[in-house]
């Protein structure tokens, strides 16, 4: 079986607004894809990068979607 990620940057801005990584993963999953990759700027203003990770996938475990890295 296949399946299609995105990455989180294109996102950031769409469609000029900001959004939190809380609402990328929702609409990541709501467009229909399987996965979500972050890249580094989403960990570069964080202090406890175990943590935030940890944040990360709880969240993305809430809505059923799989992180890529």
């Amino acid at each position: 079986m296949i399946k299609y990620g995105a990455a989180d940057y294109g996102l950031l801005v769409w469609y000029g607004n900001y959004y939190d990584y809380e609402e990328r993963i929702m609409m990541v999953k709501e467009l229909g894809f399987d996965g979500i990759e972050f890249t580094n700027q989403v960990f570069e203003d964080v202090e406890d990068k175990i943590a935030f990770a940890k944040t990360l996938r709880d969240e993305a475990d809430k809505v059923g979607i799989e992180i890529s890295n």
